[in-house]
């Protein structure tokens, strides 16, 4: 028997959306994790001849524990296609993870997280956690900033995320615009990410800063009723 032209349309959509969420995921992990590895060696290579033997070997120690950290995501991601390490921790402690690398590098972030946040689908709950880690990287390496904060809250009809940074800020829609000529995808992916789920970003910053990234996520489960994709979400400068 063939199946209705409603359940192939059905099916059809589900696949893209879930080939769009792998294209986020492999930007938002492995491939922003190979820039790191990248300029890692590019500075390994200055040093080499120069710096002490001992630096020289730490370098490498690095650069081959990130090198196992990429080779751990792409694994998840073939294997299932969504990174089974944000399934299986507490959403709170894979958010203050990353509040710690950003600390690492010298910004102090503060994490608020209110209500059972891990009481959503895998798919929300892989795309509050995207768009704080993109979010995240996106300030340890652009913004100049010295403080953010990263809050998540669990409401009963809606999810939210909100990051904020006291950074040098920027054009928004002409970084969107010039981001997805070029490919890069991370604040367009942000953005799909969200009307995939039926949610709306924000994205408010200007010259100067400050910088907010603002995601809200309508609650549901399969078994309710389809949410309507919303408008794209609103740029604001």
């Amino acid at each position: 028997m063939e199946p209705a032209a409603g359940d192939t349309d059905g099916r059809t959509g589900a696949a893209e959306r879930r080939l769009a969420r792998l294209g986020y995921d492999l930007h938002d992990g492995p491939l922003q994790e190979i820039a790191v590895l990248a300029a890692d060696l590019r500075l390994l290579r200055t040093q080499v001849g120069t710096a002490p033997a001992e630096i020289v070997r730490g370098r490498i120690d690095d650069s081959l524990g990130l090198l196992a950290e990429i080779e751990s995501d792409v694994r998840d991601l073939a294997h299932s296609l969504e990174s089974t390490k944000l399934l299986s921790r507490p959403l709170a402690a894979l958010v203050q993870a990353e509040a710690d690398q950003a600390e690492a590098d010298g910004i102090a972030v503060t994490v608020r997280v209110a209500g059972d946040v891990d009481d959503c689908t895998p798919s929300q709950r892989i795309a509050l956690f995207r768009i704080v880690q993109e979010s995240l990287w996106n300030i340890r390496h652009h913004s100049g900033a010295a403080v953010a904060s990263v809050g998540v809250t669990a409401a009963p009809e809606l999810l939210s995320v909100e990051i904020t940074d006291a950074g040098r800020g920027f054009d928004v829609e002409r970084t969107v615009r010039e981001g997805a000529a070029t490919g890069r995808l991370g604040l367009a992916g942000m953005q799909e990410r969200v009307r995939l789920l039926g949610g709306v970003l924000d994205l408010v910053s200007g010259e100067g800063g400050p910088t907010t990234v603002r995601a809200t996520i309508p609650r549901w489960r399969p078994s309710d009723a389809p949410v309507q994709a919303a408008a794209m979400p609103r740029l604001s400068a």
